[in-house]
């Protein structure tokens, strides 16, 4: 098993994580949002077949709405820059085998990696 940016090269066709919505993402829509740059699709691969997947995309979050204790070390008129997990999925036959935690880890390491 590896982790790799999503390519159309990868078998899509048994993905299942029990959410049409997120099955539904991965193989009609993720292609279409890499491309158009609103996100970075990132895949775990098991024998060339997708089996987990996460997006990431940059974001930024308004100081105003922090609370104060943390807003008043920040500039007011600057946005607070940082990393948005959109989705994140695994394949019901991986599920139970801490294969999530490991799609949350990488997430978090690709903070700051966008490209």
């Amino acid at each position: 098993m590896f982790f790799t940016k999503f390519s159309a090269s990868y078998d899509l066709s048994s993905f299942d994580c029990g959410n049409m919505e997120l099955n539904t993402f991965l193989k009609e829509y993720a292609m279409s949002f890499v491309k158009r740059k609103l996100c970075q699709v990132h895949v775990l691969i098991d024998n060339n077949a997708v089996i987990g997947f996460y997006t990431i995309s940059p974001f930024t979050l308004d100081i105003r709405n922090f609370p104060q204790k943390i807003a008043r070390k920040y500039p007011k008129s600057m946005p607070f820059p940082c990393w948005l997990l959109g989705k994140l999925a695994l394949d019901k036959k991986y599920q139970g085998q801490k294969l999530g935690e490991k799609l949350l880890m990488a997430a978090c390491d690709q903070g700051g990696t966008f490209a």
